[in-house]
């Protein structure tokens, strides 16, 4: 029997020459789709954040142990606080420091909801960024991922000040099709791809 296709969606994307200003003039929420970018490929982006030098991030890591992160911080021109959600799931109970807490890792949307607001209010910060969403969520799949992701964003823009930015990082899966993106529950989608290559070097 011959299967029949019909288009289920289309993305658009376009080249950001000042992403600074794109990221300035974004109102709401934004989702940072990459493919598997590294923390050290990311400070470059938080560093063009508008004000980067004089902004505060609070940076909620589902992914990424606080041990991994330390030895980049340095390199990031905002004040940046880890809200680690790794650790805690693997070891023991972790005292927090003075740049970093440590939380049992959310498991639902409501949890992580729950987190957001958590420090959010406690921290007040410039940026709130979420790495990554795509340990909750499946844009490749069907449509009821789109659906809970919806519910979840008005319940933030509902409780999260317009001085506060939330971002949304997403690994994209190069063998999944992004066939059901939250386009109309985002201010802004940017998508971040970093590509290395072999340098030869010479005498």
């Amino acid at each position: 029997m011959e299967e029949d296709y019909e288009v289920s969606d289309v993305n658009y994307w376009t080249d950001v020459k000042d992403i600074t200003n794109v990221i300035s003039s974004t109102k709401g929420t934004m989702l940072l789709i990459h493919n598997y970018v590294s923390f050290e490929d990311l400070t470059e982006f938080l560093n063009r954040l508008p004000l980067a030098d004089q902004s505060t991030i609070v940076y909620i890591s589902l992914n990424k142990t606080y041990d991994f992160l330390k030895p980049f911080l340095k390199k990031v021109k905002s004040k940046i606080y880890i809200v680690e959600g790794v650790s805690a799931g693997l070891f023991a109970h972790r005292e927090s420091l003075d740049d970093a807490t440590f939380i049992r890792p959310p498991l639902t949307l409501n949890n992580l909801f729950e987190v957001i607001e958590t420090y959010y209010k406690e921290r007040s910060p410039d940026y709130i960024f979420v790495d990554a969403l795509s340990q909750l969520l499946n844009f490749s799949g069907d449509a009821s991922d789109s659906g809970s992701f919806f519910l979840f964003s008005n319940r933030l823009n509902e409780s999260i000040g317009e001085s506060t930015k939330l971002v949304f990082m997403y690994g994209e899966d190069p063998n999944q099709p992004l066939k059901n993106l939250p386009k109309m529950q985002v201010g802004r989608m940017i998508r971040m791809e970093v590509y290395r290559s072999k340098v030869n070097w010479r005498d």
